[in-house]
């Protein structure tokens, strides 16, 4: 997945010398002046603020074409909420910490119908193989599936039909009785 098929486009801008309030975002509250009557009460404290003030700088940008997790670990490296957009030197979008917890979110999202199991094994590459055998030999439907290392420990994530949980966590605990398959548990989808 490219930062393309997640960024926000078109973008509201303004200017590096337009006053902080024209600039919507979580930077403003660096400018929020203290309570009335509080001991260090600064009257207009934010008037006369700029963008410019505000700004990160040097600016971090990362390429449309990019993959999400390259932006993701941009942002986390500088410390930043979001990322501008740009192809040959134009703005073309904004990625931000949002959209990147949607895609998140839209992943490993499991349906109300759907159940998620997890599987540790041996070794992803060795192990795979026959996980993926043992549900087609039940007959259970691979509705999803994901790597992942869990501390040092290789497991393979499933989501299957919730109906066919029971059968598939069976087989697979066939596969391996010393480590049986942790139920992840069903989720009810989006909106929770």
């Amino acid at each position: 997945m490219r930062v393309r098929d997640v960024m926000t486009s078109p973008v509201h801008t303004v200017g590096p010398d337009a006053p902080a309030w024209d600039a919507p975002g979580p930077d403003l509250v660096r400018v929020r002046p203290p309570a009335l009557g509080g001991r260090w009460h600064v009257p207009h404290l934010a008037a006369g603020v700029q963008v410019r003030h505000l700004m990160a700088t040097p600016v971090i940008t990362v390429d449309p074409e990019a993959p999400v997790q390259d932006a993701a670990a941009l942002m986390q490296r500088h410390k930043v909420g979001g990322l501008p957009v740009v192809a040959a030197g134009r703005l073309v979008g904004i990625v931000t910490e949002s959209d990147l917890f949607r895609v998140f979110v839209e992943l490993f999202a499991v349906g109300p119908d759907e159940a998620r199991l997890c599987v540790p094994v041996r070794s992803i590459a060795d192990d795979l193989p026959a996980v993926v055998a043992a549900l087609t030999d039940a007959g259970t439907a691979i509705l999803g599936l994901h790597t992942l290392r869990l501390g040092a420990q290789d497991a393979i994530e499933l989501v299957v039909p919730a109906a066919e949980a029971a059968r598939a966590r069976e087989r697979l605990d066939a596969l391996r009785p010393a480590t049986p398959v942790a139920a992840a548990g069903r989720s009810v989808g989006h909106g929770d």
